[in-house]
């Protein structure tokens, strides 16, 4: 048979060793709320973030070094230009013209919203984060 641990291709999977944090249990309803949280390396060098694994977004959301919010401050931030592979982006993957305005978007959840720009970078998960 065929090793479990291999992907589509032939390449082996990458396991992410997660935390489970229980946010909010209700008694009533037998109903546990768990954020799984992770660390990954964001950029070059490569920054150890702690991140929530939101399974019901496709986005990669970082605190920001703008960002001066306690909710932000409490957190390790990201700073674009600290990294030699980070690159202002607009929506669609283009480049950003330097003296226009850049795209910005809001992600709201349910317990909130968060604003922010898109930044292309590199994001390492693997044996340096386990």
């Amino acid at each position: 048979g065929e090793d479990e641990s291999d992907c589509f291709g032939g390449e082996p999977a990458l396991i992410v060793k997660l935390k489970r944090v229980i946010v909010e249990i209700n008694h009533k309803t037998n109903y546990v709320k768990s954020d799984y949280h992770g660390t990954i390396l964001v950029g070059s060098p490569g920054l150890p973030m702690s991140v929530i694994f939101d399974t019901g977004s496709g986005h990669l959301l970082l605190p920001s070094m703008y960002c001066k919010t306690e909710a932000c401050r409490v957190h390790t931030r990201y700073r674009r230009s600290g990294s030699s592979t980070g690159k202002d982006i607009n929506f669609n993957g283009s480049d950003v013209v330097r003296g226009l305005p850049r795209d910005s978007m809001t992600v709201e959840f349910g317990t909130g919203e968060a604003t922010g720009v898109v930044v292309e970078d590199i994001i390492c998960m693997g044996e340096e984060t386990n």
